[in-house]
């Protein structure tokens, strides 16, 4: 008995899901490449001006640094520096990633309460930026 409907081919489907995984991983890839050249960049939960910072002499690339900075993605450390070779850590990436992925908009009040069973997390200044990477996927 012949099949009166038309079917696409398994190969036909592997290779649509083969090209939907590989621009999946160029976004992830694209997206990990913006973060590590960021990740030259320090955060922290006070806000300071990209002209306020004390080392901004030691930054590279001025111009998306003080782009950054002005978006309020990125916002230096609490003595007013920025530690431009200092490394990136969970808390700092969280933020970004979360300030990124809300189009600007700090909204880890919302996940404050979110658990996430990270127990190393429960007095941080990233604790909502860090649930909401845990509740999106970001980090596991």
């Amino acid at each position: 008995m012949a099949c009166k409907g038309r079917h696409t081919p398994l190969w036909l489907k592997i290779q649509k899901e083969e090209i939907q995984m590989r621009n999946l991983k160029r976004a992830l890839s694209l997206a990990l490449a913006a973060i590590m050249l960021i990740g030259m960049m320090v955060v922290s939960a006070s806000a300071v001006s990209y002209n306020d910072l004390t080392d901004k002499d030691q930054i590279v690339n001025k111009d998306a640094v003080s782009m950054l900075v002005s978006l309020g993605i990125i916002e230096g450390k609490p003595d007013g520096s920025y530690g431009p070779t200092e490394n990136v850590d969970r808390a700092q990436m969280a933020k970004m990633l979360s300030v990124i992925m809300n189009k600007g908009v700090d909204n880890s009040a919302l996940y404050q309460s979110v658990n996430s069973g990270l127990t190393d997390i429960t007095s941080n200044w990233a604790k909502g930026h860090i649930n909401y990477c845990y509740t999106t996927g970001i980090i596991a």
